[in-house]
Formats: C-alpha cells, structure tokens, sequence
C-alpha cells in the first residue's frame, strides 16, 4: 500500500536578490557555534556566523548556492559548493535550529553531492568544520566523509577538520 505524502522540502539555486534571506539563515544557524566558541563579530567578523549581505551576495554569484523551502515558502537551509578541479568544495550547509533532525541537510547535501558528480564530474567532496565539534563530524562520518587532516589557521582560534569523500555512480541519482 502507497502511504501519501506531502513534499515538504522544494530546493533551488540561489539568486542575487537571495542575499538579505540565505545571510540571516546563515547567521541564525551558526550563531550557537560561534557562542561555544567563544566568538564575536568584533574579534572574527569573517566567521561564518557573522556573513554580512555582500558576502551572501559574492558567494551566490561566485559559486553555487540552493535554498531550500519548507512547503515551498519558508526558507530552512542553504549550502553552497564550488569545484577546484575534480573535487568539490561544501560550504556553508545551514539548516536553522526549528528545521534539524528532519534530514533537510542530508537532503541538501545528498544534492550538492549528485550535482557535483553528474554536471562537474567531481570524484571527490571535501568539508571543513572546528575540529572541536564531534557531534558535527560524527554526522559528516554517517554521510560516508572521512577526516583527513586537522590544521590550525593563524585567523582562527581553533583547529580545523578537513573531511572528505569520495563520489562515486550513486551520485548520479537523489538517494
């Protein structure tokens, strides 16, 4: 027996006039972070949770950016992506607080995935998170991503987590 449902998540690429909606959804996702890091916007104004409208902006036209709608009104989440050769670069995966636990950044994720391997033809998917955060990086290692290196930053006061993964056919279709 079909169960009947309701498409609740409605993703699409992010445009200019996008910047004011995906920069509070950012800050809004990120903010708790930054509190357990110990961050302000005074001391590390380029910290993801302080991304100021023209950042949004550049980013959206610089690389890619999907917004995803819950019913297709609200705006939920965001990631971006871009490629250096044949690997793909994840940034800014933002789901605000209310929406967690419902998949909406898995299925974000699993998207920027499939593009990146069937238009970019990207073998691999990269991410970086603080090093500190291991719930965040368990979740990343349930998603097939694997740590690669820890590096410090001289603008950061904290250790970085790059992670990565490889694509491979599944990509080619949503999960």
């Amino acid at each position: 027996m079909m169960k009947d449902f309701q498409v609740e998540l409605w993703l699409r690429e992010a445009q200019l006039e996008d910047s004011t909606p995906v920069t509070k959804l950012i800050r809004e996702s990120f903010q708790a972070q930054a509190q357990q890091l110990g961050l302000t916007e005074a001391e590390y104004p380029h910290y993801v949770a302080f991304e100021q409208e023209k950042d949004a902006g550049e980013r959206i036209i610089d690389t890619t950016v999907v917004v995803s709608y819950h019913f297709s009104t609200v705006p939920i989440g965001t990631i971006g992506y871009y490629t250096e050769g044949n690997n793909g670069i994840i940034e800014r995966l933002a789901i605000l607080p209310a929406y967690r636990g419902r998949s909406y950044g898995k299925q974000l994720l699993q998207s920027a995935e499939n593009d990146l391997f069937a238009v970019h033809d990207c073998q691999t998917v990269s991410i970086s998170i603080a090093a500190c955060f291991e719930k965040l990086q368990r979740y990343y290692e349930s998603m097939k991503y694997e740590a690669i290196e820890k590096k410090k930053y001289p603008s950061l006061p904290f250790e970085v987590l790059h992670m990565q993964k490889t694509l491979d056919s599944w990509h080619r279709f949503y999960e």
